[in-house]
């Protein structure tokens, strides 16, 4: 079985979980990635890792109460899918290290302590990514202006503002609101795998964390700086 084979069923599954959520983890990595392009991330390491966090980070949610309040744009203390998920990562995948980033991905800006400044560089992104998408769901013909309203009229402190910053500049050198709105449907490959056409075959009898983990070949990538 391929590596984007093991992907692609992972997602999937996601989208059987809530019709509000499908694809919703496709759509946020679309944005964050890119948002790191905007950043100048070209380490394709990085950019894999950060992609595949971003294609997961609702991995925990299951509960249909949580995921009203997932959905709503202005929202806080959805913390139980982020738990799980962290215990996801850090438990069955080869992604430990990126764990915390799925644990926080919806903690306000402001409330950040002593993490890792990698961890709330990559929380605060992945946050402001999964508010766009969900913004669109709720206002699917949101221009831009209004999603900087919105953004700016949020509770101060709520936002990364180095992310907000990055995601207006990857809007106007990419337009991700017009992408979103197209509809985004399967993996980006060149930033799951190192073979984008899938075809380096692995014993079925692999374990999904053994597959996942050749992704990643190279190691877990270095903070971005």
């Amino acid at each position: 079985m391929s590596i984007i084979a093991v992907s692609i069923m992972v997602q999937r599954a996601l989208n059987c979980v809530d019709p509000r959520l499908v694809d919703h983890g496709l759509r946020v990595a679309a944005v964050l990635d890119a948002m790191l392009e905007a950043k100048g991330v070209t380490d394709p390491t990085q950019r894999r890792a950060a992609y595949l966090v971003a294609l997961l980070h609702d991995v925990g949610a299951y509960r249909t109460e949580e995921i009203d309040r997932m959905v709503a744009f202005e929202t806080e203390s959805v913390w139980e899918h982020s738990f799980y998920g962290y215990l996801f990562f850090k438990e069955l995948t080869p992604l430990g290290a990126y764990a915390d980033v799925i644990l926080y991905h919806h903690l306000p800006y402001d409330r950040f302590t002593d993490q890792d400044p990698y961890v709330k560089f990559l929380a605060g992104a992945v946050h402001v990514a999964d508010r766009v998408d969900v913004l669109l769901l709720e206002r699917p013909q949101a221009d831009v202006v209004e999603v900087e309203r919105l953004l700016a009229a949020s509770r101060p402190g709520a936002f990364s503002p180095e992310a907000v910053a990055l995601f207006f500049e990857a809007q106007r050198r990419f337009d991700v609101l017009a992408r979103l709105r197209s509809g985004v449907k399967q993996p980006d490959r060149s930033h799951i795998v190192d073979d984008p056409d899938g075809t380096r075959s692995h014993d079925l009898r692999s374990s999904t964390c053994s597959c996942m983990s050749s992704i990643f070949a190279a190691g877990i990538p270095s903070p971005i700086r």
